[in-house]
């Protein structure tokens, strides 16, 4: 249905916005949530109101839309539902693996790709799933030249690379400082190191931790480890100058040189 040249024409030269799922964007049902649905049912069955915990529903997530950007979206694993602008998806997981007794959303995933109205870039195209469009791992490793993905907004990056986009906006790629995510960050940074070094601009200021420094020492200059924040030669306005200027500067963290 979906042809991947014809696809990367309308990108070649422009800027995409690669949207993540992260808390700045979509905050999931807490253990509370799921608490308190246990609780009702557990109460109405006392009751002999209810026999089956399923009668309740699920606690939903919330979702900030993301509407108000100029650029073409995309999307990873099913955003492309609740961000109505996105123009390319992205569901890495072979679905014919992602079944129910490995997933415990498959038929969530399922449907969302077969509802799809934009194609949905995948490990593995199926030809019952028409929105599909199977990954070009091939071309990919062959131009980098690396096998370092650690997660599937290292594929979107690529995949942008390989159209011959401008510019990357990353929005909700927060990366929170727990569980398998400080891996997943490392990997998606490595990779906008790449991109930046092909002259391909990248903007990660909206998202939490992406491209941030760890503000542990509180006394170091806060874009420049080991500067001592009160003897940095603020004098010296060429380097006033070329702090300023750089892509990691105040306006994104509120710490320009004064």
């Amino acid at each position: 249905m979906y042809n991947l040249e014809e696809i990367g024409k309308q990108y070649r030269g422009g800027t995409i916005v690669i949207v993540g799922n992260g808390p700045s964007l979509v905050t999931m049902p807490g253990k509370e949530a799921a608490f308190k649905r246990y609780i009702d049912f557990t109460r109405q069955r006392e009751e002999g109101l209810v026999s089956d915990i399923n009668e309740f529903e699920q606690a939903k997530a919330m979702v900030h839309r993301v509407d108000n950007s100029p650029y073409p979206l995309w999307t990873v694993n099913g955003a492309w539902s609740y961000h109505p602008k996105s123009t390319l998806g992205f569901l890495m997981d072979d679905q014919k693996f992602n079944r129910a007794e490995t997933h415990p959303q498959h038929e969530w995933y399922d449907n969302m790709i077969k509802t799809a109205e934009i194609p949905i870039m995948t490990s593995k195209a199926y030809p019952e799933y028409k929105a599909m469009v199977e990954y070009p791992i091939k071309e990919v490793i062959a131009k980098y030249r690396s096998t370092y993905f650690g997660e599937t907004i290292d594929y979107m990056i690529c995949l942008a690379g390989l159209f011959e986009v401008n510019r990357i906006e990353f929005i909700g790629c927060d990366y929170q400082l727990k569980d398998r995510f400080p891996g997943e960050r490392a990997s998606t940074e490595y990779w906008i190191g790449r991109m930046e070094s092909m002259g391909i601009e990248c903007d990660a200021s909206k998202c939490a931790n992406l491209m941030k420094q760890s503000q542990w020492e509180t006394h170091f200059h806060p874009l420049l480890y080991g500067y001592d924040k009160d003897s940095f030669p603020v004098s010296d306005e060429e380097i006033k100058e070329l702090v300023n200027g750089t892509k990691r500067e105040a306006d994104r963290q509120e710490t320009a040189v004064a």
